[in-house]
This record gives structure tokens, C-alpha cells and sequence, in this order.
């Protein structure tokens, strides 16, 4: 399980991270404590949540916002932080 569990980033490094509720195969408090993590590190994390979406349809249904957030990196726009503080 350790080899499977991300590590926090260099704070540098922008994320985007998206999670089904309704997702059975990574629960939702998982990815949640990763996002507490890269945030305790510094990272600017944006979180896309959709509350009834299963680990089968995240992707899909997130697919816009993730190529939108790309699109801005490469445009420069701010980085958006769904991190409080």
C-alpha cells in the first residue's frame, strides 16, 4: 500500500485533483487527507467534487475542468487554491 500512496509535491508544482462521491474503489476521505496533505506542503490545489459520480464516470465528467485547468497553466492565468488559508 505504501508503493501505491502518492507522496506530497514540491509546492511549486500546481494540482488538480477530482473525486466521485459514490466512488467505491478510492474512497472519498482518501483523496480528501491527500489534499490536506499537499496543502499542509504549500501546494495550490484545486478539488473537483461530484457527489453521486463513481470511480467509472470521474473521469469523464471531470474531463473539461481538468483540460480548462491545464489550458490556464499554459495561459498563465492565477493558480486557483481550494487549500483554506
Amino acid at each position: 500500500m505504501t508503493k501505491n500512496t502518492p507522496d506530497t509535491l514540491p509546492p511549486h508544482i500546481p494540482v488538480f485533483l477530482a473525486q466521485g462521491g459514490a466512488d467505491q474503489l478510492v474512497r472519498p476521505q482518501v483523496t480528501r487527507d491527500y489534499m490536506k496533505r499537499l496543502c499542509a506542503a504549500g501546494s495550490k490545489v484545486q478539488w473537483v467534487f461530484m457527489p453521486n459520480v463513481n470511480h467509472g464516470f470521474a473521469a469523464r465528467n471531470c474531463a473539461s475542468a481538468a483540460v480548462q485547468w491545464m489550458a490556464d497553466r499554459f495561459v498563465g492565468t492565477s493558480l486557483p487554491s481550494d487549500c483554506g488559508g
